[in-house]
């Protein structure tokens, strides 16, 4: 199992990504593949589950304008701003028989990670900073950097949270109505790296979307999709990504002609807006 930080300073920076739909069957077949040649990847961050045999899963909240002014542009253009927050955690299944409720079965990190990712023609650049959950509403609110917070992403990056900090406020100030949370995608996550940081594969399933409710973070320690609220759709494809600073070696472009097939234009974000904006639509009279 690679012990690679949670995200590699290399393969956030400025860095090509490709995204493929792929019907399961293909998906395991790749994902064999992948197995053969990379060292799995998983969270060793703060908090990180080290218990072996878990399943893990990603939950992001995604932030608009109360006129979807992300969205619009994510739909119209070639380039694409995003501003998320990510919480993973773990399901130990194997404990099932060794625990009485369903809660000590999940493991989750104590640090909520949000997001600045902008996209142009296929290349991608992603900055982050890691936020302590009991922190997370008053960030929100005031835009505080506390110690804590400082010593994650000095531990996580070696760098500074305020030149994250003032790139977020530098694009909430591009909108005439604030961000808020929009739109909440839930999967399960399978992920690939190499050993010099440059070359990382995901394969993503049973992607669920929904609506950000009003007490997105709430008292409760974890965004599991139990507590999302009511499922708005989903996605019955797997979707592929790969982040690399280089080409891709010949073995992975042959398994991904073979079991991937044509790159998509496929976006979480899209699709979870469009699955909340239809169930919105079909509410109206």
């Amino acid at each position: 199992m690679s012990q690679a930080p949670h995200v590699d300073n290399q393969l956030t920076a400025d860095r090509r990504e490709l995204k493929f739909r792929v019907p399961p069957t293909g998906a395991r077949l790749l994902a064999r593949v992948l197995s053969e040649r990379l060292p799995q990847h998983r969270f060793t961050g703060p908090g990180a589950n080290a218990l072996p045999g878990a399943r893990h899963f990603v939950t992001t909240v995604y932030f608009d304008t109360a006129d979807f002014e992300l969205y619009q542009a994510a739909r119209t253009c070639e380039g694409s701003l995003k501003v998320r927050a990510k919480e993973y955690y773990d399901e130990n299944l194997a404990l099932t028989e060794l625990v009485r409720t369903r809660a000590a079965l999940v493991h989750s990190s104590p640090i909520l990670w949000v997001e600045l990712k902008e996209s142009v023609t296929g290349r991608s650049r992603k900055r982050r900073i890691g936020i302590p959950k009991h922190e997370v509403a008053r960030f929100f609110a005031t835009g505080q950097i506390t110690e804590q917070m400082l010593e994650i992403q000095r531990r996580t990056y070696a760098t500074a949270s305020q030149e994250v900090l003032d790139a977020l406020v530098e694009v909430c100030r591009r909108f005439t109505t604030p961000l808020c949370p929009s739109v909440v995608v839930n999967y399960r996550r399978t992920a690939w790296q190499d050993e010099d940081e440059s070359l990382r594969v995901t394969i993503d399933r049973d992607l669920a979307f929904f609506a950000a409710a009003a007490n997105t973070w709430p008292h409760s320690p974890r965004l599991e999709r139990q507590h999302l609220g009511p499922k708005l759709g989903w996605d019955p494809l797997y979707i592929v990504e790969v982040k690399c600073l280089g080409g891709l070696p010949p073995w992975l472009q042959e398994a991904l002609d073979t079991h991937a097939g044509e790159l998509a234009r496929t976006s979480k974000f899209l699709a979870a807006s469009e699955a909340m904006l239809r169930a919105q639509n079909h509410k109206d009279p």
